[in-house]
C-alpha cells in the first residue's frame, strides 16, 4: 500500500514576508494580526493574494479586491508580494523535503505531494514521520506546514485542508464516510462554483450526497467532469507521485499584479519580465517554442487568451516578447488588467534543425552596391549590435522591427523571383527611395490599365446606349448631353470643389494619388477611348459589360490605396467615419442618387433608369468581390467545455490560431470556453467536422465574414 503525504506551507507568502521582515528587524508578527499580501496601500488597488487567520475572520478572501478587503477590516495591514523571495524560500523547503526522500511532485510554490512508502519503514507510523517533518520544518525555517496523509494523492490533500494551521491528519479509504462525506460538497477538489451550483440544483449538498449519487445522472448534467467529481468523491484516484517531470508539453510564467495596469506601458514592463523568464526556462531545458500565447484576466476577473504560431522556433527573450506584446495588443480591451500571462507550446529541441525561409538566408554582395556601404547610423554593424541598439532605444524596438527593416529587393528573371542581397551594408534612404520609385511605377502602371477598363466601360458601351450611369461621371455624361462638355473634362471640372472639401478627410498621400488616377483616366477617356469601336447592341449587355469592368477598374485603383475622385472621394470619406460599412454598399447608395438625376433631367426612359440600376449593383457587386472576395472567409464560434482542445486541433489543421473567450450558460449558469476562429471557406467544413469529433455537444455558430484583415488573410493599408 501506498503512503502519500501532501504538504502545504500555511499562509505562505504571509508567513515568507513575515519571517523576512522579522529577520531585518521588524517587531511585528503579521500572522497575528489582521494582515494580507497583495495590492498597494495607497492606491488600493491589487487583489488578496494570502491573508492571516485574522483577516479570515473578518471575512476576506483570497482572490478579491483589496479595496473589498479593507471595508470588511479598516486596519487592515497590507504588504505588497514579493515573488522572488517566495521562489528563494520554496526552493529551500524542497531541498529540504528531498533529504528525506526523492519521491517529491512540487504541484505549486508553496505545495507538494511526497511518496513516503518507502522510508515508512524508517519510523514507527507515517503520522510520526509526518511530525517530524511538519516540526523540522518549523525549527529549521520559522513557518509551519500541513501535512495531509492517505494512500493516493487527492485523499492526502483533501486532509492537508482538514485544519489549519501546523497540524497533521489522515484520511485513510476507511475514514472516508466519516471524515469527508459530511463536509459540503464545495469543499471536494475540482468542484469549481458552476458545478456546485448545477449539484445543488439537484439537491447534492455533501460530498457523502455525490458519493451515493448514480454517476450515470452526474454525467449528464456535468459530463466527464461529473464522472471525475464522483469518482473523487469515493476517495479515487490513480495519479502518481512524479518523481521526474514529464516531459513539458509547454513553459509558461503568470503573474497577478499588486495592482491594476491600466496602460501599454505597465503591461509591457510585465511582459518584458515574463517573456525573460520563459526564456530562461526554455534554454534551461534546451528547448525552443513554436506557438506562443498570452493570457489577460481583467479587473472583473473575466479571462481572455490568445495564441499565435510563430515563424521559426525560438528561445530568446526578445523573440518572445515581441510576440507577445503583439499578442497583448492584439486581445488587450483597453481595461486594467489583473494577470498577465505567458506560455510557450509546441516545443522542439534546441539542436533540432530549422527549415530556413527566404529571408534567413544570405547572399554574396554585389560589388556595383559597394558604393551604398556608407553610413550614419550603425547600419554596418552585426544584426546582434544593432538589434541591441534598438532595444536601448525603446522597449518596443526588438526584433520584428529590426527584421521590418530589412530590405528585400526582388527582381523578376525568367519568371522567378531572385532574392537579391539583404546585408546591412546600405544607406537607408537609397533603398526607401528605391522602394518609393518602384511603387509609384506600380501604382502608374495599375491606373493605366483600370482607368482604360473603366474608360470602355463608360465611353465604348454606356454613352451610346442611352441609359444614366452613376457616379460623377454619370454626372459628366448628363452634362455631355446637355452642353456637349467631354466627359473626361466634365469629370475633372466636378471634382475640383468635392476634393478641397474632402481633403481633411482623405489625407495627403490619399488625395494626391487620387489627383493622378483622376487625370490619368480622364485623359483615357476624352482621347483613347474614342478611338476604339463602340457597342451598338442590346442595352443590356451593354449595362453587363460597362457594370463589370467599370467594378473591375475601380476596385483595381482603390486597391492601390487610390481612387478615381469626386464620388470616391465621398465614398472614402464616407468610409473613413463609418469603417464597418462596404465601399461597394457606399457607392451603390450615392449612384442611386444619380441614376435619378439622369433619369429625369436626360433619358426620361423606364428602361433606362431600370438598366441604370443594374449597372450601379453589378458595379458595387463587382467592387466587393474583387476588394473582399478573395479574403473572405467565415467566423465561427465554438461553445465548448473543451476550449483548449478544439483551439489546439484548429491550429494543427489549419495554422491559424484562435481565441479562447471566457462565458457562461445563461440557462445552466456553467462555465464555458467560446472558442472563436476566422478562417477561410474551404477551411470551415473540415473544422465543423473536427469539433462535433472532439466534443459532439458543442454549439457552434458559423457566420459570413465579408473581409479578414489579419495574420493568414491579407494586411491592411491604410490611407496616410
Amino acid at each position: 500500500m501506498s503512503i502519500i503525504f501532501h504538504i502545504d506551507v500555511n499562509s505562505a507568502y504571509l508567513s515568507w514576508t513575515t519571517i523576512e521582515e522579522l529577520k531585518n528587524g521588524g517587531e511585528v508578527d503579521l500572522r497575528t494580526i489582521p494582515a494580507i499580501i497583495g495590492g498597494d496601500q495607497k492606491s488600493r488597488h491589487g487583489v488578496v493574494l494570502a491573508k492571516s487567520p485574522l483577516a479570515k475572520q473578518c471575512g476576506i478572501r483570497t482572490g478579491e479586491p483589496v479595496a473589498n478587503a479593507i471595508r470588511k477590516c479598516p486596519g487592515l495591514v497590507m504588504r505588497p508580494p514579493d515573488h522572488k523571495l517566495y521562489r528563494r524560500y520554496s526552493n529551500r523547503l524542497m531541498e529540504f523535503l528531498r533529504t528525506y526522500t526523492d519521491y517529491i511532485e512540487q504541484v505549486s510554490v508553496d505545495e507538494c505531494y511526497m511518496d513516503f512508502t518507502e522510508i515508512a519503514p524508517r519510523f514507527a507510523s507515517p503520522v510520526d514521520g509526518a511530525l517530524e517533518i511538519k516540526n523540522e520544518v518549523c525549527r529549521k525555517f520559522g513557518f509551519t506546514v500541513n501535512i495531509g496523509i492517505s494512500t493516493n494523492k487527492l485523499l492526502a490533500k483533501m486532509a492537508s485542508d482538514f485544519e489549519k494551521p501546523n497540524k497533521v491528519h489522515t484520511l485513510f479509504p476507511e475514514e472516508i464516510q466519516a471524515k469527508m462525506w459530511p463536509l459540503p460538497v464545495w469543499e471536494l477538489y475540482m468542484a469549481g462554483r458552476s458545478s456546485v451550483e448545477t449539484l445543488e440544483k439537484l439537491d447534492i449538498r455533501t460530498i457523502g450526497d455525490l458519493a451515493c449519487t448514480d454517476p450515470k445522472i452526474l454525467e449528464l448534467h456535468l459530463k466527464s467532469h461529473g464522472r471525475k467529481l464522483w469518482e473523487f468523491a469515493n476517495g479515487i484516484d490513480h495519479s502518481e507521485v512524479a518523481r521526474e517531470k514529464a516531459e513539458a508539453k509547454g513553459i509558461g510564467n503568470s503573474t497577478t499584479l499588486p495592482r491594476d495596469a491600466r496602460t501599454q506601458e505597465e503591461a509591457a514592463a510585465v511582459l518584458e519580465d515574463l517573456a525573460g523568464s520563459v526564456g530562461r526556462r526554455l534554454r534551461k531545458a534546451g528547448q525552443k517554442a513554436g506557438m506562443l500565447s498570452v493570457e489577460i484576466k481583467y479587473h472583473t476577473f473575466e479571462s481572455v487568451s490568445h495564441q499565435r504560431q510563430l515563424e521559426k522556433p525560438t528561445n530568446q527573450d526578445q523573440e518572445i516578447y515581441q510576440a507577445a506584446r503583439d499578442l497583448f495588443l492584439e486581445l488587450w480591451n483597453q481595461e486594467p488588467i489583473r494577470l498577465l500571462g505567458i506560455r510557450s507550446s509546441k516545443l522542439t529541441e534546441e539542436g533540432e534543425p530549422e527549415q530556413l525561409s527566404i529571408f534567413d538566408i544570405r547572399f554574396e554582395a554585389d560589388p556595383k552596391k559597394e558604393r551604398r556601404k556608407r553610413s550614419t547610423l550603425p547600419w554596418n554593424r552585426s544584426a546582434k549590435v544593432w538589434q541591441g541598439y534598438c532595444h536601448k532605444g525603446s522597449p518596443f524596438l526588438t526584433e520584428k522591427y529590426f527584421n521590418d527593416i530589412l530590405i528585400i529587393r526582388r527582381a523578376a528573371a525568367n519568371y522567378k523571383f531572385i532574392v537579391c542581397s539583404c546585408s546591412f551594408l546600405a544607406d537607408k534612404e537609397v533603398f526607401d527611395m528605391e522602394d518609393k520609385l518602384e511603387g509609384m511605377g506600380m501604382d502608374i502602371l495599375v491606373d493605366l490599365f483600370a482607368g482604360m477598363i473603366i474608360a470602355i466601360g463608360i465611353y465604348n458601351f454606356a454613352l451610346n446606349a442611352n441609359f444614366p450611369v452613376a457616379g460623377f461621371s454619370g454626372i459628366a455624361i448628363i452634362m455631355y448631353h446637355l452642353i456637349g462638355l467631354p466627359v473626361g473634362a466634365g469629370t475633372i471640372l466636378l471634382n475640383v470643389p468635392v476634393a478641397i472639401f474632402c481633403y481633411k478627410f482623405l489625407g495627403r498621400t490619399f488625395f494626391i494619388k487620387s489627383v493622378k488616377s483622376m487625370v490619368i483616366s480622364s485623359f483615357l477617356m476624352d482621347y483613347i477611348a474614342p478611338l476604339l469601336p463602340v457597342y451598338e447592341g442590346s442595352r443590356l449587355l451593354a449595362a453587363l459589360c460597362m457594370g463589370v469592368l467599370s467594378g473591375a477598374g475601380y476596385a483595381l485603383i482603390f486597391m492601390r490605396g487610390s481612387s478615381t475622385g469626386g464620388q470616391d472621394f465621398i465614398s472614402v470619406a464616407i468610409k473613413k467615419v463609418k469603417p464597418h460599412v462596404t465601399l461597394g454598399m457606399i457607392t451603390f447608395v450615392l449612384d442611386v442618387a444619380t441614376i435619378v438625376l439622369g433619369s429625369v433631367l436626360v433619358f426620361k426612359d423606364v428602361d433606362g433608369f431600370i438598366y441604370g440600376v443594374i449597372v450601379t449593383y453589378l458595379m458595387a457587386i463587382v467592387m466587393d468581390r474583387i476588394l473582399y472576395g478573395i479574403d473572405e472567409g467565415k467566423m465561427t464560434f465554438i461553445v465548448t467545455e473543451h476550449g483548449e482542445e478544439v483551439s489546439k486541433h484548429i491550429d494543427a489543421y489549419s495554422g491559424r490560431g484562435s481565441t479562447i473567450l471566457r462565458g457562461m450558460g445563461g440557462y445552466s449558469k456553467q462555465e464555458k470556453d467560446v472558442v472563436m476562429c476566422a478562417c477561410n471557406n474551404k477551411q470551415m467544413y473540415a473544422i465543423k467536422k473536427m469539433v462535433h469529433k472532439i466534443d459532439p455537444q458543442a454549439f457552434t455558430i458559423i457566420m459570413e465574414s465579408n473581409e479578414v484583415v489579419g495574420e493568414g488573410f491579407k494586411e491592411e493599408s491604410g490611407l496616410d
